[in-house]
């Protein structure tokens, strides 16, 4: 009766503790559909794919979650029923690689793999998608199934092709650019070295990556300047830089440096990218420009361009000053300076033609005076021979007209004292006694020379009131007929004004030479010698 009743104490436990354990399991149930029913919507509606494959051909799908048809646009059903195997959806380029994947992880004995393939959609678009599967074996290791999802990277396929895309756009421009690009670690070692690196400082790529950058492009004398440059560029105190640098061949070239920092995500140093122009040649002429540009400005002469509208764009201080306009006369048009503009015609068909032209040409000042120019004006051309501006060399010639001036009017004063000297000399009247002059004449005697006697003689009787005019002709060689007819004829004139002429020093020749031209000397005393006719004139006076 104990025992019996006791088992019956121990069949109504049991049942207590099964109904609590039904009841438990209730509870789990609804947690457990509570929980199904929260997560659904992420499983369903979410960017996750899930799927179940059987380990077989074309991987057939036992199980893919609805969401499947806005990532491919086919049904759940298409790939579980079979009609879409899945493997017809992978694209055809990728198959291989995937199954060859698939087959290498699992001999691998990988529990997990990932993934990342193309896949058809329904409409025939391409999708990227990631894959991430878990391998499924049974108790004896083989594989059974494969559990996974897949999520849509198309977006971020894209986004990596034109990242790509640009890189090897920027590869492209980094190895094509005319400037030397150069990349160097913190240290200097060099990681890049491009084609114009290779032409600029001769050095080949080869040769220059791996190699310290300050020992192959820095002159030993600027090395401590340039490790300074180099501490402050990886700072990003200093962009920018320009100094000499020694190419293979041992040149000295002038370069332009443009330097950027490159960063990790961490924002720690990577590398400096280094782009550098040889600008050696740009230098010489900025130079060149400078000096030429220190010698206009200081020019006595005035200097001017004017661009091809005729607008002043430089004039130097000496241009400034010479018109009265100061700094203020550039941008005014060149026409203001000439006040007849009918002087310009000439210059602007000149400067058509051979480009250039040098006259002379009246300039206006500020206050409206006039001043004489020399203007030497040409035309500049750039590179491609295309006229782009004129330029004027003036000088203000009014002092050297004034002195020209002077010049000529002193020139003529020595030409009329020296014509005076010469009459004198070629004349020379000397009075030997009251009333008594004597003429010697020396040399060959022309027309103009013969005139010279008859006025000097003429005047000299009237000067010095003579009654004898003693005329020498001892070093006269040779005496034409025009010349006796003047002597003839100064006889007569002489006698007009109350004298007498005595003729001395007649040569052999000259006597002939009178005889043989006929020339008559009545009423001409003639003498021998100079002593003769002096006597003569001196006797003559004494007897008056």
């Amino acid at each position: 009766m104990i025992s019996y009743t006791g088992s019956q104490t121990d069949t109504s436990d049991d049942l207590a503790h099964l109904r609590q354990h039904i009841a438990h399991l209730e509870k789990e149930n609804v947690r457990l559909h509570q929980r199904i029913e929260r997560d659904q919507p992420f499983f369903l509606r979410g960017p996750l794919v899930f799927f179940t494959w059987r380990c077989a051909d074309s991987w057939p799908v036992e199980y893919v979650s609805p969401n499947v048809a806005a990532l491919l646009g086919y049904q759940a059903d298409d790939f579980i029923s079979g009609r879409v195997p899945y493997g017809t959806v992978v694209h055809p380029d990728d198959l291989p690689r995937v199954a060859a994947e698939v087959q290498t992880y699992s001999a691998e004995g990988r529990e997990t793999f990932e993934q990342e393939y193309r896949l058809i959609h329904a409409n025939g678009d391409t999708r990227w998608i990631y894959d991430f599967t878990v391998v499924v074996r049974d108790t004896q290791g083989t594989i059974t199934h494969y559990y996974g999802y897949i999520l849509d990277i198309t977006s971020r396929k894209q986004q990596e092709e034109a990242l790509h895309m640009a890189n090897q756009r920027i590869e492209h421009f980094l190895e094509a650019t005319p400037l030397a690009t150069i990349e160097f670690d913190r240290t200097g070692i060099i990681t890049r070295w491009n084609t114009s690196a290779e032409r600029i400082f001769g050095w080949t790529a080869s040769e220059a990556l791996g190699h310290d950058m300050l020992s192959m492009v820095v002159t030993p004398f600027q090395i401590n300047e340039i490790e300074d440059i180099h501490d402050q560029t990886l700072t990003e105190q200093i962009t920018s830089n320009r100094n000499d640098n020694l190419t293979r061949d041992g040149h000295t070239i002038t370069c332009q440096w443009y330097n950027t920092v490159l960063y990790d995500d961490d924002g720690h140093v990577l590398s400096v990218l280094a782009q550098a122009e040889d600008i050696t040649e740009q230098v010489r002429r900025e130079e060149e420009l400078r000096l030429f540009k220190t010698l206009a400005d200081n020019a006595p002469d005035g200097i001017a361009a004017n661009t091809m509208n005729g607008t002043i764009s430089y004039a130097n201080a000496s241009y400034q000053a010479m018109h009265g306009y100061g700094a203020d006369i550039v941008g005014i048009s060149h026409q203001n300076l000439i006040p007849e503009l009918a002087e310009l015609q000439p210059a602007l068909q000149s400067l058509r033609e051979i480009g250039a032209w040098q006259g002379m040409i009246t300039h206006q000042r500020r206050d409206g005076s006039t001043f004489p120019v020399m203007a030497s004006v040409f035309t500049i051309y750039n590179e491609a021979g295309y006229p782009i501006a004129l330029a004027a060399i003036d000088r203000d010639i009014t002092q050297q007209q004034q002195a020209d001036q002077e010049r000529t009017d002193l020139q003529q004063q020595v030409i009329d004292a020296q014509q005076l000297a010469i009459q004198q000399l070629s004349a020379p009247l000397l009075p030997i006694a009251d009333h008594i002059v004597a003429l010697p004449l020396i040399g060959s005697i022309d027309t103009w020379r013969a005139q010279q006697i008859m006025q000097t003689l003429l005047d000299g009787i009237a000067k010095h009131r003579a009654t004898m005019a003693i005329v020498d002709i001892t070093g006269v060689q040779v005496v034409d007929t025009q010349v006796a007819q003047t002597l003839i004829q100064t006889a007569q004139a002489v006698k007009l004004l109350g004298a007498q002429v005595v003729l001395t020093g007649i040569q052999p020749q000259i006597a002939q030479t009178l005889v043989h031209l006929g020339i008559d000397l009545h009423g001409i005393v003639t003498r021998s010698t100079l002593q003769a006719g002096i006597a003569y004139a001196l006797n003559e006076r004494k007897g008056r």
